[in-house]
């Protein structure tokens, strides 16, 4: 058995089926959807807001830790990057996902 899924071969959504989510975010970017409805997008003040499926929010900034270094404070993940990542985050690991950027 595969676990392919079967191409969407149309969609349509109606504009009065949208809404909006969250408040006071400061250029949202990048937005990743669990499952459980969490939302977690960039913000523009240097952190990440997590949105949870009942709206409440929660924002995680960085940490400076000297020059060049930042610590992330994120649920179930640590992660630190220093002078030798050249553009910021080298890698990143947490119970959803696992990702490697240069």
């Amino acid at each position: 058995m595969s676990d392919s899924h079967p191409p969407i071969k149309e969609f349509r959504l109606e504009l009065s089926a949208l809404t909006y989510t969250g408040h006071d975010l400061v250029r949202p970017e990048s937005i990743i959807a669990q499952p459980d409805g969490t939302l977690w997008t960039s913000d523009g003040r240097g952190g990440v807001m997590r949105i949870a499926p009942d709206g409440s929010q929660q924002f995680f900034s960085s940490v400076a830790w000297g020059a060049n270094q930042t610590a992330w404070r994120w649920p179930a993940m640590a992660h630190s990057t220093s002078p030798t990542s050249a553009m910021g985050v080298s890698s990143v690991s947490s119970p959803m996902a696992t990702a490697r950027m240069s």
